[in-house]
């Protein structure tokens, strides 16, 4: 079954963030700030993955009181730094550098998970993943940029926060991971949602509430939280069962040429040369995750 394939099931939590670009375009097109798109999507995702929950699970130990107690620590800690401080050091990094040098720094991410497998799980980093992450890094780098290295804005207080961005987001998989034995990954997920949707809550001013709650702000916001969000993490902590939490992230990256092809095609962003060699660059990267030594 392709749901127990881990490399299927993070090539899919990749492709499925590609439209994560095109969400928050809609978003941000109604006047919303980053921290009300953040707080929407995280809403939404929890809204719609309970009720997930409540019709997959046959046990229906879909509330909070089924939860070992053990487990809370990696829910809030997912919630509020995976989710809530990912997204504020984000929004600070794409400010003081601008969006392309802070969706680089985004992408060292899948780096810090695999520095922190060889710390938490012992895990052995082979020549073979690591080039496959300087493959997968150098081919998102030359999509961001589009070959034109000076548009990077080496703001060191941006840097600071889009490394430290990066880091919250390479620190999912670790936390999913050692829940994972005694938990459901995806349900943990679901529930950090929860949590990141009360963390964010207090970056809201009282003007938030009237553009956020408009017929197009939910109905954006109901496909931001479903697709690129509850869809793709539903698929990258399965992925996390069946293969390492470093080369799960690895193929996460798949996500820039994903963002690129949907540019493309409903955006209508031009197509160049190190666009098409990008995309070819962080494939073989995926590919070569794969290898065995």
């Amino acid at each position: 079954m392709l749901l127990r394939n881990g490399y299927f099931c993070a090539v899919m939590a990749g492709l499925i963030w590609g439209l994560i670009g095109i969400s928050t375009l809609n978003l941000s097109d109604l006047g919303m700030n980053t921290y009300e798109i953040s707080f929407l999507r995280v809403l939404y995702a929890f809204i719609l993955g309970m009720i997930y929950l409540h019709f997959s699970d046959k046990e229906k130990r879909t509330t909070f009181k089924a939860v070992p107690k053990n487990i809370w620590k990696y829910i809030i800690l997912t919630g509020i730094v995976c989710q809530g401080l990912l997204n504020i050091f984000f929004s600070i990094a794409v400010i003081k550098t601008g969006t392309i040098t802070g969706i680089m720094l985004m992408d060292v991410g899948p780096l810090f998970t695999i520095i922190m497998c060889r710390i938490f799980f012992k895990e052995h980093i082979s020549f073979i993943k690591m080039l496959s992450l300087m493959m997968a890094f150098l081919g998102a780098v030359l999509l961001i940029t589009n070959g034109e290295l000076s548009q990077l804005n080496f703001n060191y207080t941006g840097v600071a926060f889009g490394l430290l961005g990066g880091a919250c987001y390479g620190f999912y998989p670790i936390i999913n991971k050692k829940a994972s034995d005694s938990f459901d990954p995806v349900r943990l997920t679901i529930y950090s949602f929860g949590i990141a949707t009360i963390f964010l809550m207090f970056f809201l001013n009282k003007n938030s509430w009237e553009i956020m709650f408009t017929s197009k702000a939910i109905i954006g916001g109901i496909f931001y939280g479903l697709v690129p969000t509850l869809i793709a993490y539903i698929f990258y902590s399965r992925s996390m069962i069946f293969i390492s939490p470093s080369t799960a992230s690895i193929i996460s990256l798949l996500e820039v040429p994903a963002t690129t092809i949907v540019g493309i095609f409903l955006l209508h962003e031009p197509v160049g040369i190190f666009k098409i060699l990008g995309m070819i660059i962080v494939l073989s990267g995926m590919l070569l995750s794969k290898v065995k030594n």
